[in-house]
């Protein structure tokens, strides 16, 4: 369906990538990983047709649609929520719009009136048009996946203008999903998504037909969606078969073999060199020192190649935070603390330690008071009621979720990273932390404004490191961060040996942190729980609950349809013995009953019996009814149950 051939993408004079070949077929799954700034989204815009490449071909198949979601918010017209996510699969708004119209003059126009035929016939030419783009399925589609992306139905009517950067973004997955292109290409579409938006993403995209090329630094995401990697790294495109850890392992096999084989060629290079040194002056020895030479020619040429082919060597991360003072064992006691914005309560009472050493991670949906928690946590903000008490010499560094944004822009890199560092603080040991953050020499006297939003988040992160504190508050510090940057966070936590609470949508960083105590959020004002255990012991205890639920949803089910079975044969039963009733009825009405002895008796005996079974089937009907309802009253929710407990 696409395809580009020897494609070249240059920025500024920089050559990003070279000689690019790469198909994109129906029911392709394609993940395109590398560092920021390597030229992923620059490689997605020429797949879309919104940038020529420098240099080679791109073909599409005449008839392909192909949709692109951008990192940043698109600017669209305004209108409702449901008419955006409708609107990439034709006029739909527009023709429901005008049908409605139509249908309010037809209402009010009286009979005869000559305008009244046209009216007709322009209502039934909106009828037809809407049932040509899909209608009612098309809305009732909308509606499903507006819901899976976390909008409520009292979203639907809102002006999508009212909507923040992350839930336009939000909105622009939908509108593409409800579109289904042959081809979908995502930069970043799990940048603004939590956890139960994210799992639902990946079993749409599972169920989606069409080919995926999407670009992602979620790397639990790449391997429930994806089944081939594209590197884009170092100036040039690696093809890689499978998800992302298949990716990881198969890229170190491949560095490994070709060290192996680098090695056994440079012992043979050696071997040439010395030949054609030691005889190369010798007439006798021409010949061969000339077929040495040809092969040593060769051998370099093929050593040069696999060199530029071979995977690029990471230099791994290590870094430590810089010691602090033994805090006691308690670091922190939380109890009762509540906080409202605007009369609405945000965090209901919530009471929890944090000991020495913990790693607690939060988990729950946008907006359920995470950062709120944080915050509180933080002394940013007081809580309404309730205590925090700090333990015994504690330090605390935060990191919030926006704190790149309020960075100096004026600064160098090197003079942010030093702001706030201790006085004491080598400048060498400022330099290490950006370092370790990925920041190169000629970085540290960039300033600050010239950052993308990645590298703002790295230089924040790297100014943590440079704080001597033994608990640390991460929200959401993995936003905006490349691979590699997560994995320079990740070996920069791993030896940390304070406290750690870190409220995170990154399954696999959460993974790799080992957090052992779990704070879940549900909703703004419903209380929080806390439960022992790590990240993974929660997804489970999750996959259990969902598994418990299908099975109850099942059995009700099967309850339901019984049920239904049961109630339609004792309908069928009263139906029949309804009509018995009647036919004798008209019997005894009719006076040839009593010409023949004993008739009329028979026929009276008969209808008092169908008579009462058919009350005793009513009442039998009407019992198991009411029953079958007391069953199917919802039971108290499990936050309300904790609430209740608490």
């Amino acid at each position: 369906m696409l395809s580009v051939h020897q494609v070249t993408a240059a920025i500024a004079g920089r050559v990003l990538f070279s000689g690019v070949d790469l198909n994109v077929l129906a029911k392709d799954r394609i993940g395109l990983v590398g560092p920021n700034g390597a030229g992923k989204t620059t490689l997605l815009d020429i797949l879309a047709g919104r940038r020529a490449p420098e240099a080679g071909s791109v073909d599409r198949r005449s008839n392909v649609r192909i949709g692109m979601l951008a990192q940043e918010a698109p600017c669209q017209i305004d209108r409702t929520i449901i008419d955006e996510a409708t609107s990439g699969v034709g006029p739909l708004a527009d023709v429901r719009h005008e049908l409605a119209a139509v249908t309010e003059q037809l209402a009010t126009l009286p009979a005869g009136d000559p305008g009244l035929e046209a009216l007709i016939q322009r209502r039934d030419e909106l009828n037809n048009e809407y049932e040509r783009l899909g209608g009612e399925r098309t809305e009732a589609e909308a509606k499903r996946i507006l819901a899976g992306l976390g909008f409520a139905e009292s979203d639907f009517l809102r002006r999508s203008q009212e909507l923040s950067g992350g839930w336009r973004v939000r909105l622009a997955l939908a509108r593409l999903l409800v579109m289904a292109p042959d081809i979908l290409l995502l930069d970043e579409p799990t940048n603004h998504l939590d956890l139960s938006a994210v799992a639902w993403l990946e079993g749409e995209l599972a169920a989606y037909r069409g080919g995926l090329v999407v670009v992602s630094h979620d790397r639990s995401f790449l391997d429930a969606v994806v089944n081939e990697i594209v590197e884009v790294e170092g100036g040039r495109v690696t093809v890689y078969t499978g998800n992302y850890s298949a990716y990881v392992k198969e890229r170190e096999r491949r560095r490994k073999s070709a060290e192996t084989s680098a090695k056994r060629r440079e012992v043979e290079l050696a071997k040439q060199r010395q030949f054609i040194q030691r005889f190369g002056a010798q007439a006798a020895w021409a010949s061969q020192v000339k077929s040495r030479e040809k092969m040593l020619a060769k051998l370099e040429k093929e050593a040069a190649d696999e060199a530029a082919a071979a995977p690029v060597r990471r230099k791994p991360v290590t870094f430590r935070f810089p010691p602090a003072t033994h805090s006691g064992r308690v670091v922190m006691d939380v109890k009762d603390i509540t906080k409202q914005y605007d009369g609405q309560l945000i965090i209901a009472p919530l009471s929890f330690l944090i000991e020495r050493g913990e790693r607690i991670s939060m988990v729950g949906p946008n907006g359920s008071g995470k950062s709120t928690i944080l915050r509180l946590l933080a002394g940013i903000e007081q809580p309404d009621s309730g205590s925090i008490g700090l333990g015994m010499q504690v330090k605390v560094a935060y990191f919030a979720q926006h704190q790149a944004d309020v960075l100096d822009p004026n600064r160098t890199v090197l003079e942010e990273a030093a702001a706030d560092a201790p006085a004491n603080t080598a400048n060498e040991r400022v330099r290490e932390a950006l370092g370790r953050m990925l920041f190169k020499n000629d970085m540290m006297t960039t300033q600050v404004g010239r950052l993308s939003g990645g590298e703002r988040a790295r230089l924040a992160l790297a100014k943590l490191l440079l704080i001597p504190a033994n608990l640390l508050l991460l929200d959401e510090p993995t936003n905006h961060l490349d691979i590699p940057s997560k994995e320079a966070l990740e070996g920069a936590l791993s030896g940390f040996e304070g406290a750690i609470v870190v409220a995170s949508h990154d399954r696999y960083f959460l993974e790799r942190l080992e957090t052992n105590k779990l704070l879940v959020t549900e909703a703004p004002g419903v209380p929080a729980v806390v439960r022992l255990g790590t990240y993974d012991d929660w997804l489970d205890m999750q996959a259990r609950a969902e598994a418990v639920e299908r099975q109850i949803d099942q059995e009700a089910h099967a309850r339901q349809e019984a049920e239904t079975a049961h109630q339609q044969e004792l309908e069928h039963d009263i139906a029949r013995l309804e009509a018995r009733r009647e036919n004798i009825s008209r019997q005894l009405a009719d006076p040839a009953a009593f010409k023949e002895d004993g008739a009329w008796g028979d026929l009276l005996e008969e209808y008092q019996t169908v008579d009462a079974r058919i009350s005793g089937l009513l009442a039998r009907r009407d019992a198991e009814t009411a029953a079958a309802s007391a069953q199917r009253a919802p039971a108290p929710k499990e936050a309300e149950l904790v609430g209740a407990r608490t």
